[in-house]
This record gives structure tokens, C-alpha cells and sequence, in this order.
């Protein structure tokens, strides 16, 4: 197993390289096995322990607008 984080802590997800307007890579997952099953296995016991929490910036927007 591989795990590449690409966001890092308090980072705009919009300021990332190689990013689109509607999704962002948060990590890239690099798995073997010797079978589907134990990809989708592994995967999902990888997918599980990685925790993203995603702040919404709405209230700073919020406030440049103003100003």
C-alpha cells in the first residue's frame, strides 16, 4: 500500500494544482493484491482510517463581498 497526500492541513482545496472546479484529490491510493476482493479489501480499510475534515470558507467569502 501507497498513500500520497496531496492536501495539506488548512490548505484551499481551490488553490491546489491540477485541481477542477467540482472535485478535489485529497489523496492518491496505490494498492495490490492477488485478488478484487482484497483490493476493494484493503482499500476500503485505507479509505476508513483516512480522515478529511472539510471547512467551509462560505463566511469569509462572505466577507470580502462586503468589503
Amino acid at each position: 500500500v501507497r498513500i500520497t497526500i496531496a492536501a495539506k492541513e488548512h490548505q484551499r482545496l481551490s488553490d491546489m494544482e491540477a485541481q477542477d472546479s467540482y472535485s478535489f484529490m485529497l489523496a492518491e491510493i496505490v494498492v495490490a493484491g492477488e485478488s478484487e476482493r482484497e483490493l476493494q479489501s484493503i482499500y476500503d480499510v485505507c479509505c476508513s482510517a483516512l480522515v478529511f475534515t472539510i471547512e467551509d470558507d462560505l463566511e469569509e467569502q462572505r466577507g470580502q463581498i462586503r468589503e
